[in-house]
């Protein structure tokens, strides 16, 4: 994404349909396009999310609705084992 989008990054927790837990780690939001992309801090994590991820929860206890989450295959090392989604706030 370009760096002259307007973001917010912050730490975050990924909870599933019944507001458990999934994976935690870094979010970075791109607020005029209203998708994001999720580090999680345990690399292995990354493939529970497509399937089961509804709401990304920041440490200020935002919420957000997950849509449209993928894994993203990129090979580059920095970019290893992150996901991709659309997102709306939930108010």
């Amino acid at each position: 994404m370009d760096e002259d989008i307007p973001q917010i990054v912050f730490q975050a927790t990924v909870l599933d349909q019944d507001n458990r837990p999934l994976a935690s780690g870094e979010a970075r939001l791109y607020t005029s396009l209203h998708s994001g992309v999720f580090w999680p801090q345990k690399a292995k994590d990354v493939h529970l999310l497509p399937n089961c991820a509804a709401t990304l929860k920041s440490l200020d206890g935002s919420l957000y609705t997950i849509q449209n989450l993928k894994v993203c295959p990129h090979h580059q090392p920095e970019f290893v084992n992150h996901c991709e989604f659309d997102y709306s706030p939930i108010h």
